[in-house]
């Protein structure tokens, strides 16, 4: 128990127009030791929007199916501005292997990419 990934990168961008991965934020398969564990997802995004009016969506999945709320961020009124998407969530009942990812798309605008400049990460923590 404790934490079981954690994954750290500074690679480039841009979130897309419908759900996808973050690039390198997603893990192998993890093999959850019972059902009574709890899996705490943590995740970290810096992020930078080169003009005003951008708007985009975080969540995390596993397997590939959302789990748990969306998280949105807004760039607005800003020319080149940077944001930090910061989120967490619990989840029960999961044993076996699984895969775990944080997601994003791009609701409104041109443009809303990662901060390369800064570290953004996602941890898996079996409590």
């Amino acid at each position: 128990m404790g934490l079981i990934a954690n994954i750290e990168s500074q690679s480039s961008g841009s979130a897309p127009g419908t759900f996808a991965d973050v690039p390198d934020l997603n893990t192998g398969s993890i093999a959850i030791a019972s059902t009574a564990s709890i899996i705490l997802l943590t995740a970290v995004v810096p992020l930078v929007f080169e003009s005003a009016d951008r708007t985009a969506e975080f969540r995390f999945a596993v397997d590939g199916t959302r789990e748990g709320p969306f998280v949105t961020c807004f760039g607005d009124q800003v020319d080149h501005g940077t944001d930090l998407a910061s989120l967490a969530w619990a989840i029960t009942g999961l044993s076996g292997s699984h895969t775990f990812s944080l997601q994003w798309q791009l609701l409104t605008g041109s443009s809303f990419a990662i901060d390369t400049g800064r570290v953004r990460n996602l941890q898996v923590l079996e409590i």
